[in-house]
């Protein structure tokens, strides 16, 4: 799991609007997947604020993953009026 200091401040700033996460598997021989958390900017451009390379998605483990994300915020109680999970996670 990866999320600069840069990136985690973007988050704090901007997980009011929406917070998007995409899922890539099947790109390699490993079977690495790599989920990347993205939030919009002011501008309405996507932003990187973290990602996460393993060799599975499944529920338990994206909780596990949004969790320490959201450890690592500024915010108190960060709210999104806009959520969007990957609807292929596997069964935990």
């Amino acid at each position: 799991m990866i999320s600069s200091p840069y990136q985690r401040e973007e988050l704090s700033y901007f997980t009011d609007n929406k917070v998007l996460i995409d899922s890539t598997h099947g790109t390699n021989s490993y079977d690495f997947q790599l989920t990347t958390v993205e939030t919009v900017d002011s501008a309405g451009v996507g932003v990187p604020v973290g990602y996460c390379i393993s060799n599975h998605v499944t529920k338990d483990f994206m909780k596990q993953y949004f969790r320490i994300l959201k450890d690592n915020i500024k915010k108190a109680s960060p709210s999104t009026k806009v959520f969007s999970p990957p609807f292929c996670f596997e069964k935990a």
